[in-house]
């Protein structure tokens, strides 16, 4: 107001007090009143404040700053797939908005290092392409992938080679973030020397294969997998073939075909820590290799035992194992809360397992024993054997050493007694895997300071025994240790370690080397 009146702003004025400068501000006055301007040019150099900032940048800029998915696709595309290649050529971070109709993806698209992928409102991608592989990392650094959800679309196409949705093969810091992925053959996959990766957060559903796989070689090594959801995988996760210092942690389940966590005999120095393995159709977690941590997890009402080492030099702490064995109900299986088993090409040797809880609470009982030592299950070799590399039969021991077959066959004349490499006996060619004592079975493991409950009346208790150690090897469903009276019950220096049931006194006992205790808690 001046002198009493009102001012009148012209057009340009009124954008200079929006922040527009004056130049461009007079192309828009010129242009909205009749004379000749360049709108669009005008609007493309000026500066724009995005709230709360302090520098206006042009809006073209800001547009460029990334490569929008839809800005790529081409009304004759078959699929978003070319727009996606398009996207990625740019080499700038592509962001995929959210839509009601999922983007259909027919072929595998390959991230070049610091590519980004980043799902706006969990957008859904469809894999309908030859393979369901989506996305693959090869020999790149800094990929991320993230807030996205791949539908791996196997109830509608079968797919054909590379059924992963994501996989990264001899990469470094490959991020996986926030996506979930369903109704595929396989999960996610890092291979062939992958390191320093992560997979965070992520949720994997109705999937054929694994969950997440980190394999091979040696040199796959320093990967995280945490926060992981499981529903119907097999594996949820599965560590293999040498992959090493892997971290599994915070990852859970309630329904599983097979196990949350699973690591092999040819894998060590891992981690699994606070997961939370429930409604496993096995074991909640099984470790096979050697030196990993297995600490802080819940292992609830599993099929078979809570956690299954059937490794060696493995630390075992900490852990509750509740309620396992369910199968017992269905067809008498036995399981236990921690099982050390000579099995699988474990050494089931050296192992400390302490300051773990073992029990059942629930009504009819169904987990065995707390922790439960196996006894060999393991064949000698001999000749004349029918070997297959690709099942279980293809472990042997020889005197103290223990091989599996590399290849099938009918076994040779010539014994393995070798302490490396792979030798054949004739036929099948025998790989070394370690020097033990192969026909004791368990052997050599510390157990000690864990709670396992062992009185009948305990609502905590285990159906049969707190601590079991098996003398004999497994048949059936039976392998109940022989009862005997207290007047011929063996001498307890030659059993130490082990356990029986005193038929006299209806007690469970251990024996310390020097006497039998009940109850059976060392």
């Amino acid at each position: 107001r001046r002198g009493g009146s009102l001012m009148a702003f012209t057009t340009a004025e009124k954008l200079n007090r929006q922040g527009i400068p004056n130049h461009a501000a007079t192309v828009i006055q010129d242009a909205i009143e009749g004379v000749a301007g360049d709108v669009s040019a005008a609007i493309a150099e000026t500066p724009i404040l995005a709230d709360g900032s302090v520098n206006g940048r042009p809006l073209e800029a800001r547009l460029a700053e990334s490569a929008n998915l839809l800005d790529f696709y081409q009304p004759t595309d078959p699929s978003m797939s070319a727009a996606m290649n398009r996207a990625i050529a740019t080499g700038k971070p592509i962001d995929i908005p959210y839509s009601s109709t999922p983007y259909e993806l027919t072929s595998t698209h390959a991230l070049p290092s610091g590519a980004v992928v980043n799902g706006k409102g969990n957008p859904t991608l469809v894999a309908n392409g030859a393979s369901q592989l989506v996305f693959t990392v090869t020999s790149q650094t800094g990929v991320t992938i993230q807030g996205i959800t791949i539908n791996g679309y196997k109830d509608v196409n079968p797919h054909g080679s590379g059924n992963r949705v994501i996989g990264a093969t001899g990469s470094t810091r490959v991020l996986v973030r926030d996506v979930r992925y369903y109704n595929a053959r396989q999960g996610i996959q890092f291979d062939g020397g992958t390191v320093d990766s992560a997979i965070l957060d992520c949720f994997a559903e109705d999937i054929d294969g694994h969950g997440v796989i980190v394999r091979g070689t040696d040199a796959t090594s320093r990967n995280i997998v945490r926060g992981l959801s499981v529903e119907d995988c097999l594996f949820g996760v599965l560590v293999t073939d040498q992959a090493n210092r892997t971290e599994i942690s915070g990852c859970h389940t309630k329904n599983n075909g097979i196990e949350l966590v699973a690591v092999t005999f040819q894998s060590s120095l891992n981690r699994i820590e606070n997961n939370h393995a429930e409604g496993c159709g096995d074991n909640g977690i099984s470790i096979t290799g050697l030196m990993n941590v297995v600490n802080g997890n819940t292992c609830y009402k599993n099929a078979h035992g809570g956690i299954a080492l059937y490794g060696g030099l493995n630390a075992c702490t900490g852990n509750v194992c509740m309620s396992n064995g369910q199968r017992f109900l269905v067809d008498a299986f036995i399981g236990d809360g921690i099982t050390i088993h000579y099995g699988w090409g474990g050494l089931a040797y050296a192992n400390t397992v302490t300051g773990n809880i073992c029990g059942d609470d629930q009504a009819v009982k169904t987990q065995r024993a707390g922790i439960n030592q196996t006894a060999n299950v393991y064949t000698q070799w001999a000749q004349g054997q029918t070997i297959n590399a690709a099942d279980s039969s293809r472990y042997r021991y020889y005197g103290q050493h223990l091989y599996y077959a590399t290849t099938s066959g009918v076994t040779g004349a010539t014994a393995p007694v070798h302490t490396s490499g792979a030798v054949s006996d004739g036929v099948v060619t025998w790989q070394y895997l370690w020097t033990a004592d192969p026909a004791h079975g368990a052997s050599r493991n510390s157990i000690k300071g864990n709670i396992v409950f062992d009185t009948p009346g305990n609502k905590f208790a285990n159906r049969l025994y707190s601590i079991y150690k098996q003398t004999t090897n497994p048949g059936a469903n039976e392998n109940l240790p022989a009862g005997w009276t207290t007047a011929t019950r063996p001498a307890a220096a030659d059993y130490a370690g082990m356990i029986g049931f005193n038929s006299t006194t209806g007690l469970i006992e251990w024996s310390n080397g020097s006497a039998w205790i009940s109850p059976s808690v060392p």
